[in-house]
Formats: C-alpha cells, sequence, structure tokens
C-alpha cells in the first residue's frame, strides 16, 4: 500500500485510516473466511479486519477458521483459544482437523498442504474468499526460499495481493491484505489493544527453511537488503511475469489450436521463432494442459532439458514428460497426453452422472442407470478393445493420442467414446458427452 509508514524497533500500530485502505479489495466479496492461527499476524488480521466490517456499511461477513495440524502437544488448545478470542468479537469459528498418519519428511510443506486443502475446502462448501495475514518479511522469505532453488521469473515473483487457493475448483479467492505490512506494527497493533499471541515452536525450530531464513533477514538488512527491498523487486518480477504470460497466450492462441481428442501440432518454424522464455512458457503450457495435470508444469530444470532436445536433430523422435508425449515431425511439434500414464478412473452412477476425468475433459451421462467408469482407453485390456466393436481410428490423429481418449467401462466392456461420439449399442443410459476443459491461454484476458 502506497504510504504505508514503516517503522522498525519503534513500530507503530495500524491507524484505521491504514487499515480501512488495506481492506478496500475486500468489499466485493459477501462471506470472508479469516485464517488465523492464533499468532501475532492473523490475530492482528483478525481484530483490524472486525474493527473495518463494524465501520464500513454492507462489508462482508465474516468467519474465522483455524486448524488444528496435531504436530504439537498444545495444538488444540491453541485452536480453542482462537475461538475464544473470536467469541470476544462476535464472530463464529470453526476448528479444522489435520487427521491421519504425519509424514516424517517434509512435514513443512506437508503442513501448508494439509492447511490450504482444508482452508480451501470449508471455503467451497460455504461460498467464502479465504484471507490470509502474509506480511512483509513472509514476501522476503519467501522470495529467499524459492532463491535458493534457482527459481525463475515466476518462483521469484511476489505473492499477490489476490490469487486463488491451491487445488480449488472452482477457484476460492485469495487475499492477502497485508502483504506490504511490517510484521512489527502488527504485533504494536496488538500490544495496543492488550492482546497477547501464540508462538508456534517451529518458528524457532532450526530444521525448517524458512526458521533459517527468518533468522538470515537481520543480517541482510544490514547490508540494504531489507524485507521492504526484497518486496519490491519480487513486486517488479511479477509484472514482467505478466507481461511474459501474455505473450505466451497470445502464441497459443495463434499457433496451439486443439484437435479432436486434445492435442495439437505447433509449427517448428514459428516455435523457433519465440525468445527461450517464451518457449519455456508455452511448453509449461502445453504440457499442463494436454499431460492431465491441469496446471503449466513448474519444473523448470525439465523444461530445459525438453527444450534442448528439440533444439537438436536427434534419431529419438519422441519424448514424454509431466503425463504428455511429443512426436517431432518434418514441420511441427505434435504433443498430446501420454497413454502410459494413466491416472485414476473415475466412478460414475446414477446418483452422480458427471464428473472431471483426467483433469482433462468434464464427463456427464444423460439417464445413467448403472454405475460406470471412466478409464483411459490405454489402460483396457485388448480383449476388451477387440469384444466392443470399437470403430476404427481416423488417420489424422496419432496413435498415442487415440489411445489417451477417455473410455466409458462396464461390466468389463467399453460402451462409449464419448470425446469421439461413439456409443454401443446396449448403453445403460441415454446420451454421454465428454466436453474438454479449456486451456488456460485460452481463458486469459
Amino acid at each position: 500500500m502506497q504510504g504505508l509508514k514503516r517503522h522498525g524497533n519503534n513500530a507503530q500500530p495500524l491507524s484505521p485510516a491504514e487499515a480501512s485502505a488495506l481492506f478496500e479489495c475486500l468489499k466485493s466479496y459477501a462471506r470472508l473466511a479469516l485464517a488465523v492461527s492464533g499468532g501475532g499476524d492473523s490475530l492482528a488480521l483478525m481484530h483490524l479486519i472486525t474493527r473495518w466490517t463494524a465501520e464500513t456499511p454492507g462489508a462482508p461477513l465474516l468467519h474465522v477458521l483455524t486448524v488444528d495440524h496435531g504436530l504439537h502437544a498444545d495444538s488444540a488448545h491453541v485452536a480453542r483459544q482462537v475461538c475464544e478470542q473470536a467469541a470476544c468479537l462476535d464472530l463464529p469459528c470453526t476448528v479444522l482437523h489435520w487427521r491421519g498418519e504425519k509424514p516424517r519428511t517434509g512435514i513443512e510443506q506437508a503442513a501448508r498442504n494439509a492447511r490450504y486443502a482444508l482452508l480451501g475446502g470449508w471455503c467451497m462448501e460455504h461460498d467464502a474468499a479465504l484471507v490470509t495475514a502474509h506480511t512483509l518479511e513472509d514476501q522476503a522469505e519467501t522470495f529467499l526460499m524459492r532463491l535458493t532453488r534457482g527459481a525463475g521469473v515466476d518462483g521469484l515473483s511476489a505473492m499477490p495481493c489476490q490469487g486463488t487457493v491451491p487445488g480449488t475448483q472452482p477457484p476460492v479467492p485469495l487475499l492477502r491484505p497485508l502483504l506490504e505490512v511490517p510484521r512489527a506494527r502488527l504485533r504494536a497493533t496488538l500490544r495496543t489493544l492488550g492482546i497477547s499471541w501464540h508462538e508456534d515452536p517451529a518458528n524457532a525450530d532450526e530444521r525448517f527453511e524458512r526458521t533459517r531464513l527468518r533468522r538470515l533477514l537481520p543480517l541482510l538488512q544490514e547490508v540494504g537488503i531489507t524485507p521492504a527491498a526484497i518486496a519490491g523487486s519480487a513486486r517488479r518480477l511479477h509484472r514482467a511475469r505478466i507481461a511474459l504470460d501474455a505473450a505466451a497466450n497470445t502464441f497459443l492462441q495463434e499457433h496451439a489450436s486443439l484437435r479432436p481428442l486434445l492435442w495439437t501440432e505447433i509449427s517448428r518454424i514459428a516455435f523457433r521463432s519465440l525468445p527461450e522464455e517464451l518457449q519455456l512458457r508455452a511448453l509449461a503450457r502445453l504440457l499442463g494442459h494436454l499431460g492431465g495435470n491441469g496446471a503449466p508444469l513448474r519444473d523448470m530444470a525439465a523444461l530445459e532439458r525438453l527444450l534442448e532436445w528439440l533444439r537438436q536433430e536427434s534419431e529419438t523422435r519422441s519424448r514424454t514428460l509431466a503425463g504428455a508425449q511429443l512426436r517431432c515431425r518434418r514441420q511441427g511439434i505434435v504433443i498430446g497426453r501420454e497413454p502410459g500414464r494413466p491416472g485414476p478412473p473415475l466412478l460414475l452412477t446414477p446418483e452422480t452422472p458427471a464428473g472431471t476425468w483426467d483433469n482433462r475433459y468434464h464427463i456427464t451421462i444423460n439417464e445413467l442407470h448403472q454405475p460406470l467408469q471412466v478409464r483411459m482407453l490405454a489402460e483396457l485390456p485388448a480383449t476388451a478393445r477387440q469384444t466392443s466393436h470399437l470403430p476404427p481410428r481416423p488417420g489424422e490423429i496419432p496413435a498415442f493420442v487415440w489411445q489417451a481418449q477417455p473410455a466409458l467401462v462396464h461390466d468389463a466392456h467399453i460402451i462409449a467414446l464419448p470425446a469421439l461420439g461413439w456409443t454401443a449399442t446396449a448403453a445403460p443410459f441415454k446420451a454421454a458427452h465428454a466436453r474438454p476443459l479449456p486451456p488456460a491461454w485460452k481463458t486469459a484476458t
């Protein structure tokens, strides 16, 4: 937020005017779920946003969510304290539990994934946007963590003030109104209100990367590498990322028309005319969508190796990556789903006759009378294909693309190829439809 005062050890609490300006972006949402852990940042968010809603006509409804990870002996007690503080503000509060066995390694990332899965699930069910208390230091720490992994423009871009919760469909808005607020100012706000907060033991655990980098920040500040400076660089990289994404999407809209059964062929001349960064972005989007991942591939090292292979006149004219297969022709590059790595089947029943399969198709069955599965044609035994009297493969469709299409299976028989429009005569339904999900470059604005 432009003009936001920053202070060091003499940090000042946020004023009502500053808070109102920060929360202006929240006014368009009907319901907000506040992610509150019991730490200083999220408790300050809860109190500040409660005061703002009380002073703002037509403000969103608030609901507090807190996650009990079960990782520490006092996690349940902390969750109860959050709900008690929420009740003092007349806010409803729900405790979400991360149940089941916890991993022995990678616990930091696993806990983050579990937290977003729980929070996002609640928000999808209750039609709410999620608000988190990420701060200026969180932005800087995230930048440094990604820097240690050799991240490129995308990885080093700033966390956006407005994004989406990972893994939610339809996407749940993820709002971070405090991204440019120093952590010290939030704690100063709580001290002014006479409110104490919980310090997560993980914040002092040197096993966690974020903890180690957090302790490095004061040393960096001594040479002028402040959280504000790091966040500023991240914002500028985010601006560059937006421009690069737009250029890559324009190229794909012009040169990557999706053909029946979801494959494309890109002109080698057109592809080679792109700058290297745009070539990588185009590949990331194509592999993510056609490979069934549902999102662009983020493994930059793997993408760079693939690009090097495409540049060579190798005798190996086919390659796979991230569930997609690439075939090099004289004039073009063919990309489609790899049939050797089928995803999980989709079960459709009379009660739930529709669903998303392989992150590529939305399957809908009209008047379904018996349960059936949606599976990849390639994973079905040859006997099932031979006895089902399937139509022949059209010559213009590559064999590997044909094998990767969805097949409806009932009693070990293939009864429909809905993406092709073929249905057997004795199918237990009226009609089957397979609608390709639109790729990101088609929906981007």
